[in-house]
């Protein structure tokens, strides 16, 4: 798509952090390639660690900071001064930090920050992303509601706080067939993401019908700095021959050989994953945590439980494991949430929006 006359002056930087297989990674690759289609469009990556992403992206003008902390920060505010940028949108922290304060010093008129969860752990962090927000930024955009609202709570200016939910491009679904039925789970090793309640399910589960045993495999795909206690509770409860861990990069496949998706998260921004399996037509039983409710509607996709439920989630899984021909038909309207709400022409306009009318 040819960009217009008018449209030609406003140059966008879209800053990240890298490109690892992060969500936050996926949304800015999206969001470039979207944009690119309507202005010139610069995608901007600190660090070149990961580049297991560069398969979503389908445009030019992508540009690899290089060097020690100091010379990519020198190199960033020679980039905007050379290419004139009139836009920037940063997508985690670092991004928020580096992007804004040498945004502004560069002189870019309109200055964006990220929010990707509901909150941060680090109270220093938290008290410089709301002074960027409220005194230097032009605003902030959260990728959820439940971010808006405790953020909100934390003082940062409800006039500078933004929703624009996560996108996801259609999928290649190839389904496989399995002789056992398989619950997938992908998520960090962490205390947030809650993999004990899972186990807990899966226990009350097999206690309510252990015929079900021989028949279900639950896949987890994840790292981090619980997973040895994660393996020890599973240990413990005797469920080693029914849960099988993965750290695999590429997740794909695994969306392709699972018949049902659980999330057990305490709290979420708009998770990525969630929509992940949904675009890949699976059913999905998932605590009802940050805007999980926007993409998973009770009895018709799925199910959404109240966190740290394990009785009630086990039933839920016991539901779909019973029943496939629930399971297929939930997986079907996953799809059509998807395709009426979340592709990128249907969520992304809100940023071409604040772009033509930023003036």
């Amino acid at each position: 798509m040819d960009i217009s006359e008018s449209d030609q002056n406003k140059i966008v930087g879209i800053f990240i952090r890298s490109l690892s297989i992060g969500g936050a990674e996926k949304q800015a690759i999206l969001l470039h390639n979207y944009l690119s289609n309507y202005f010139n469009t610069y995608l901007i990556v600190f660090s070149n660690s990961d580049l297991n992403t560069h398969q979503l992206i389908s445009k030019e003008n992508i540009i690899f900071l290089s060097g020690n902390t100091i010379y990519k920060i020198l190199q960033f505010y020679k980039f905007i001064k050379i290419n004139k940028i009139t836009h920037i949108f940063n997508f985690l922290p670092l991004n928020n930090i580096i992007g804004i304060i040498v945004g502004k010093i560069t002189g870019v008129k309109y200055l964006y920050g990220g929010i990707r969860s509901e909150k941060y752990k680090s109270t220093i962090k938290m008290i410089l992303m709301r002074f960027l927000c409220n005194n230097i930024s032009s605003g902030f955009i959260s990728n959820s509601y439940a971010a808006f609202e405790s953020y909100n709570k934390y003082g940062f200016h409800k006039h500078k706080l933004l929703v624009i939910q996560n996108a996801i491009t259609p999928a290649a679904i190839v389904k496989v067939s399995n002789k056992k039925i398989i619950i997938l789970s992908i998520g960090r090793f962490t205390n947030e993401k809650d993999y004990f309640t899972s186990i807990k399910a899966f226990n009350i589960l097999l206690k309510k019908r252990p015929e079900f045993r021989p028949q279900i495999k639950y896949n987890v795909i994840g790292y981090g700095k619980l997973e040895y206690k994660i393996k020890r509770a599973i240990e413990l409860s005797g469920l080693d021959d029914i849960i099988e861990f993965n750290n695999d990069g590429y997740v794909g496949k695994s969306y392709h050989n699972s018949n049902i998706f659980l999330s057990t998260s305490k709290f979420e921004g708009m998770p990525n994953v969630i929509m992940e399996a949904m675009n890949n037509g699976l059913p999905i039983v998932a605590t009802d945590a940050g805007d999980t409710k926007y993409l998973v509607k009770n009895n018709f996709n799925g199910f959404l439980c109240s966190v740290a439920d394990p009785e009630f989630i086990s039933e839920k899984l016991i539901s779909l494991i019973s029943d496939k021909n629930l399971c297929k038909k939930m997986g079907e309207n996953s799809l059509k949430i998807i395709e009426e709400s979340f592709r990128p022409d249907k969520v992304f306009f809100a940023y071409k929006n604040l772009i033509n009318n930023a003036e």
